[in-house]
């Protein structure tokens, strides 16, 4: 078993904090202890004081990347494991954070797939029968999924004796991102070399591209030429590794978005810059000439040159949220949105993290429209990093509610972060110890939750008129939108939703969605 080297438990108990952040306070934060489960407290019920650590047991290096609550509330976690030589282990934990002894070896399995090199992103996605995929870049430098079984075995089913990779058209794949979509294929997003290309330049030969397999781990050839998609740089930016997509997503209507980060080329006034970037593919993966321009979408922030990706994730009503760090002397958190058009929403605050908070890792879209991201936090007054979580408010601004929460692990920064379904946080992260890196487990109180208040008073009159209310329900549920879905109605003078898509109160449908749970264009 790895020596982490953490504190005892007395003392591990009494280090809990929670770290509520004031710009008027000059040293930019205060640490408080709260008694009660408000939100951002440690769930006591898990693990020791709501940490898990190490994670991955009876290796000697590791660390974390994707994570998944299964719906019996077990926590599965992707990551690598190893020293000179890397690849794929998984651990998975009892809703209390107990080892799961039904899975692997003490919950965890360590495979032999080594992962390639630069091959950092290892996601995993659950299947049927609680079948999990793992994705990665295995070497030699290729898109490679590999399935286990419910007990961690090896699924023989899928591809070949378990593993999946996709050699047709790439000399060289790294993947970056990985996604199910609901029909169970599986999807990878990331950087490629074509075949013929050399790969000594990856700057010069590179460029970003999705590929798409069956369930099974079959080639998907109804996805681009053999199942790859090489997605050609717009003229607006510059081609090349410098694309980074941090996200693939599947929409309501079954369109992917690849999100991350582009440079955008110079355009004088405005110089080169790195930029928040989405591209829509339509479901054979062609660009969709309805997002953006012909499919793509980027818009520069105030910190221009400066933006680095970690993060991104569609939010229930479509919109793309991009998070990374801004800033060129003083890096913090940032976060944009585009709509499902593809057009930036300014309506959305970008830098309204605490200044503590410097790098975005992950993000989990929440029912009410808010948003949370994990991360890491740099704290002038304690040494080491720590990681670190909050919540955004929908238009981007911090929750109130839910304070940045900063974990007591030095020299540690979160990477994944997810919602249980009674509203519970569960953050993973990396940290030091040593010469070497290790994977903690944390979970926090969750709460408190937008209130859905859904009901046919469409327009929030007071009254459900059939003439109005019921015309704009079903014009919406047939796929009208903007204008049309209210056209030729003549709303009530205290009617207070009589808009479409402006995101604020007056919008009908932020309402159908947020509290209607309903999935609109």
């Amino acid at each position: 078993m790895l020596n982490v080297g953490l504190p005892g438990a007395s003392t591990l108990c009494t280090m809990r904090r929670r770290i509520a952040v004031f710009s008027s306070l000059a040293i930019g934060f205060v640490l408080t202890v709260v008694a009660q489960a408000a939100p951002g407290n440690p769930d006591a019920t898990f693990g020791l004081n709501g940490l898990v650590a190490p994670l991955f047991l009876g290796v000697a290096n590791s660390r974390a990347d994707g994570m998944l609550i299964q719906p019996d509330g077990k926590v599965v976690v992707s990551g690598g494991c190893g020293l000179t030589t890397v690849v794929i282990c998984v651990a998975r934990r009892l809703p209390n954070g107990a080892p799961d002894p039904d899975f692997g070896t003490q919950g965890t399995v360590v495979t032999a797939d080594q992962i390639g090199t630069n091959g950092y992103t290892i996601k995993i996605v659950m299947q049927p029968g609680g079948k999990l995929v793992i994705s990665t870049t295995c070497d030699p430098v290729v898109f490679c999924a590999i399935r286990l079984n419910s007990n961690g075995t090896r699924d023989l089913t899928f591809g070949m004796a378990g593993k999946a990779t996709v050699t047709t058209r790439i000399n060289a794949a790294f993947t970056q991102a990985f996604a199910e979509q609901r029909d169970g294929k599986l999807v990878f997003a990331g950087y490629c070399i074509p075949t013929g290309a050399p790969t000594i330049s990856l700057a010069d030969t590179a460029g970003p591209c999705a590929a798409r397999i069956n369930a099974n781990g079959s080639p998907d050839t109804s996805f681009g030429i053999d199942g790859v998609v090489f997605v050609a740089p717009p003229a607006a930016i510059e081609a090349g590794a410098s694309t980074t997509l941090a996200a693939v997503s599947e929409q309501a209507d079954g369109m992917l978005v690849l999100s991350g980060k582009c440079r955008l080329l110079a355009a004088p006034p405005l110089p080169l810059a790195n930029a928040p970037c989405a591209f829509r593919r339509l479901s054979n993966g062609a660009p969709d000439p309805s997002y953006g321009n012909n499919g793509f979408t980027a818009t520069r922030i105030v910190t221009d040159d400066s933006f680095v990706v970690g993060a991104a994730a569609v939010q229930l009503d479509d919109a793309v949220v991009i998070g990374g760090s801004c800033g060129f002397q003083e890096r913090k958190a940032c976060i944009v949105r585009f709509d499902k058009r593809g057009q930036h929403d300014a309506w959305l605050q970008t830098s309204a993290a605490p200044a503590l908070f410097v790098r975005i890792s992950a993000l989990d879209p929440q029912p009410d429209g808010k948003i949370l991201a994990v991360g890491q936090c740099s704290l002038p007054l304690i040494s080491g990093d720590r990681n670190c979580f909050l919540r955004y408010n929908s238009d981007g601004s911090p929750d109130a509610s839910l304070p940045l929460v900063v974990g007591e692990i030095l020299q540690a920064s979160g990477r994944s972060i997810a919602t249980q379904i009674d509203g519970k946080i569960v953050v993973a992260g990396d940290y030091v110890t040593g010469s070497k890196q290790a994977v903690s487990l944390d979970r926090y109180e969750g709460g408190p939750f937008g209130t859905a208040t859904c009901s046919l008073d469409i327009d929030g009159d007071g009254v459900m008129n059939p003439a109005i209310d019921g015309v704009i329900l079903t014009r919406a549920t047939m796929g009208f939108s903007g204008p049309n879905v209210y056209a030729g109605i003549t709303f009530a003078a205290n009617a207070t939703r009589t808009q479409w898509g402006t995101g604020g109160s007056d919008d009908i449908r932020k309402f159908l969605v947020s509290q209607c749970g309903l999935k609109l264009n």
